[in-house]
């Protein structure tokens, strides 16, 4: 039997089912009854696709009509302890942080602009110090004048957006931009798979699992599959509103396109572990980077310790210039 060990499991000195780290790593993972399997699944990863497929292998949806049923039943197919010990086969799907990011503020964000309110909410509450009770009143509030077009976050921009991820405790108010390596339920997986590659992870899982995975995007209207990626210009600061413009005219920026140095750098150290993690698997040459196109020596160094999370990545900071995306964008 591999051993993979449970990654949340030691330092918490109560009973291992009152773990908040790991049960809320196990809220995110799937078993697959019959097949001996089981597989984290990651907001902005795949995931919707990796949700229904294992509702049809375990026989509780039988089509598409069922699309809706997955978002309520994210934690159905919780492995017990003993079915993680012993299953047999086990993955999970990283993808690029720095693309990650764009997506969910492509997506999640212009799509459904009252979730950036709870991070404007939160924002105020750490700035005044309001207890937390009050913080929740403020989201509620924010979200339902905002559905009832009454406030606004029309104005919001990528490097808006990025500056509210900053603040204590930000990261993890919403699973889609909380970092991966908080849904990994085990240190070890057989295969960990890059979401800029799920052809392989398709052919892998079949072979190893009989597990059939069905992209669901075309049911889901997650992505942005269909528009015209513009490569050209800088849409880092660029509204809400416009954006949302740009995709009623079927058009996306392409993800490179909302970085520049200092935007990269910082979202860099809000990531840091999810990058080291994804650098551990498949090298820099996977990773949304920085292209030298000759270098601003007198640009300063950035803070090294900005609000919320860690040191900067020098290696993954000091360049100037364009960027560029060592694959496709998903």
């Amino acid at each position: 039997m591999p051993i993979r060990l449970m990654r949340h499991a030691q330092g918490f000195p109560g009973r291992l089912a009152k773990n908040p780290k790991h049960r809320f790593a196990i809220n995110h993972s799937m078993a697959l009854y019959g097949k001996d399997t089981v597989f984290t699944f990651i907001p902005k990863n795949g995931c919707s696709s990796l949700r229904y497929s294992a509702a049809l292998s375990n026989q509780v949806i039988d089509g598409p009509d069922g699309i809706h049923w997955i978002a309520q039943n994210n934690a159905s197919f919780s492995p017990s302890l003993g079915e993680l010990v012993t299953a047999k086969y086990t993955f999970v799907v990283l993808r690029c942080p720095f693309r990650r990011v764009v997506s969910c503020f492509l997506n999640l964000i212009i799509d459904h602009p009252w979730e950036a309110q709870k991070l404007r909410a939160h924002a105020l509450q750490h700035r005044l110090g309001f207890p937390t009770l009050v913080e929740r009143g403020l989201r509620r509030l924010t979200r339902s004048l905002t559905k009832a077009g009454l406030t606004s976050v029309e104005s919001l921009t990528f490097a808006d957006f990025v500056t509210l991820l900053e603040v204590p405790g930000a990261l993890q108010l919403d699973i889609h931009w909380r970092p991966q390596v908080d849904f990994l339920v085990y240190r070890n997986y057989d295969d960990i798979f890059r979401l800029e590659e799920m052809d392989g992870l398709v052919a892998r899982v079949k072979e190893k699992a009989d597990f059939t995975v069905l992209d669901t995007r075309a049911l889901t209207l997650h992505g942005n599959e269909g528009r015209e990626r513009i490569h050209d210009g800088f849409f880092g600061t660029t509204t809400v509103a416009a954006h949302r413009k740009l995709k009623q005219e079927m058009k996306v920026p392409a993800y490179e396109s909302l970085y520049d140095p200092g935007l990269y750098d910082r979202v860099g150290r809000l990531y840091r572990e999810d990058i080291e993690l994804y650098l551990s698997h498949f090298g820099r040459s996977a990773l949304l980077q920085l292209q030298e196109t000759g270098r601003d020596n007198d640009r300063p160094p950035p803070q090294r310790h900005p609000p919320g999370r860690g040191d900067r990545i020098p290696a993954l900071a000091d360049h100037a210039g364009h960027l560029e995306a060592a694959s496709a964008d998903l």
